[in-house]
């Protein structure tokens, strides 16, 4: 090939030429600085260093001391433990929250001892100090409240008597009973126990319909059953 042939060979071709020049020039750096970094890596790389863990003891559980029993002498029983003392309430007599209506029957006369009430069997006027309470011939008669008899008698105008005394000077009379009452002087009734029963023996109050007739007296003195009795009027 001529030298002017080639001239115009390279001066079309110049470009690519050095191009081509260029890349193996920066292959070639960089194969080099590759080569440098890997042979300074593990003189480079900083050493580790190493943690010491601390290992702590075991937890000490510490026993529990046992209960050590006292020693029984042999043949012996060990006591029981005693027992709590439990308060009995001693029993209190009777009060008036307690007392009964002797018979189960209305009241067909009411108290007045201090205004005079007509009679229809004496035909005039005097007090009444009880209450009439209607009952058939026969009825039994209850004692009103804890007690003791203090009397047993035939009253002129009212009657066949029983008298019962109670506890706070309190103390109550059954008149026109029957003869013969079904208890005695000094004996100690319960409340609701049978006196006797109702009869026709009150010449003073003949008249009227069948009925008890009831007084109580404090401390001596009449006072109205009703205020004593459960209740007012009818059973």
């Amino acid at each position: 090939m001529s030298k002017e042939r080639l001239d115009r060979f390279l001066a079309g071709k110049g470009f690519y030429i050095a191009l081509f020049a260029c890349v193996i020039a920066i292959g070639v750096t960089g194969y080099t600085v590759l080569s440098l970094h890997r042979g300074n890596g593990d003189e480079a790389a900083e050493p580790t260093a190493s943690v010491e863990t601390l290992e702590l003891p075991d937890p000490v559980t510490v026993p529990t001391p046992a209960a050590v029993a006292e020693p029984q002498p042999e043949g012996e029983t060990p006591p029981e433990p005693e027992k709590p003392e439990v308060y009995v309430l001693p029993d209190e007599p009777a009060t008036e929250a307690d007392w009964i209506w002797p018979v189960n029957g209305s009241v067909v006369q009411v108290y007045s001892a201090d205004v005079p009430v007509f009679s229809p069997t004496l035909s005039d006027w005097r007090v009444h100090t009880g209450v009439d309470l209607a009952a058939g011939p026969g009825t039994e008669v209850l004692a009103v409240c804890d007690g003791t008899v203090s009397a047993v008698y035939d009253d002129d105008l009212m009657g066949t008597t029983v008298v019962v005394t109670h506890e706070d000077g309190l103390s109550s009379l059954y008149a026109n009973l029957q003869e013969v009452p079904a208890v005695h002087t000094g004996d100690t009734v319960r409340t609701g126990d049978v006196l006797g029963a109702v009869g026709a023996t009150a010449l003073a109050e003949v008249e009227e319909a069948p009925h008890l007739h009831l007084e109580v007296l404090r401390d001596g003195v009449s006072v109205d059953p009703q205020e004593v009795l459960p209740g007012r009027g009818e059973m």
